[in-house]
């Protein structure tokens, strides 16, 4: 078996978990530039017990169940996937010397770069299939979490050109000015200021030769957990 191909395989689909990173840091910001805009338009519009008002609000809140549909999707894309990664050089080079030593006694040295290929290929294949399903469910989310906040966007639009129809058409009300002791005063309605907002091994035979040393286990690597950092220097 040649192992060009299952490592093709294995960095096609650790290159394509990198892209869906990307892509979903790409969807967070659109889902909250849309969530922005559907904030603004709940706030600005001046609704009425009019029939344009209930249009305006079924359809903002349908909006607002997709958006939130879309970051639940999101979330689901972030949480709960564990990749593989093939074992470390130097896992590996303890696994050779112990084949090395297994062949010196057992076996044919001329062995040893045939089983170390064929383990490495072992390995390299279970990252694969561990990495592809993963990326592949992860994929399907993302897709979900666009389709959502498409429509979410989608349903926007007609609350925005509303609004847009009312302030323009809105009528200004006039403003009675009074002088009070020598101050100015504004009768009627006013501008309020805007509020602020926040967010075992077997046993060997004792007459049939042990098992051949096996590879190592491949790293796991859980994308929501942290791990130790690991000192390569003592402080003296």
């Amino acid at each position: 078996m040649t192992p060009d191909i299952y490592r093709e395989q294995y960095k096609f689909e650790w290159e394509h978990r990198a892209y869906l990173m990307s892509s979903m840091n790409l969807s967070i910001a659109i889902i909250a530039i849309i969530g922005g805009g559907l904030i603004t338009v709940a706030r600005v519009y001046s609704f009425s017990d009019s029939i344009e008002s209930y249009i305006v609000g079924g359809l903002l809140s349908v909006s607002l169940s997709s958006l939130g549909f879309a970051a639940w999707s999101v979330f689901r894309a972030m949480r709960g996937y564990q990749y593989q990664r093939v074992p470390l050089p130097s896992n590996l080079e303890e696994w050779k010397a112990s084949l090395a030593d297994w062949h010196t006694q057992y076996g044919s040295i001329s062995e040893i770069d045939a089983d170390f290929r064929d383990g490495y290929i072992k390995k390299m294949c279970e990252a694969v299939e561990a990495n592809a399903a993963n990326n592949t469910n992860k994929s399907a989310q993302l897709y979900r979490a666009n389709q959502a906040t498409g429509l979410a966007a989608l349903l926007l639009i007609a609350p925005a050109i509303m609004f847009v129809v009312q302030d323009h058409f809105a009528e200004t009300s006039p403003h009675l000015v009074e002088i009070v002791d020598g101050r100015i005063q504004v009768v009627g309605d006013s501008v309020m200021p805007p509020e602020d907002e926040n967010q075992e091994q077997p046993s060997p035979q004792p007459v049939a030769p042990p098992p051949k040393p096996e590879p190592p286990q491949n790293e796991f690597i859980k994308e929501d957990q942290v791990k130790p950092e690991t000192r390569t220097d003592k402080p003296g």
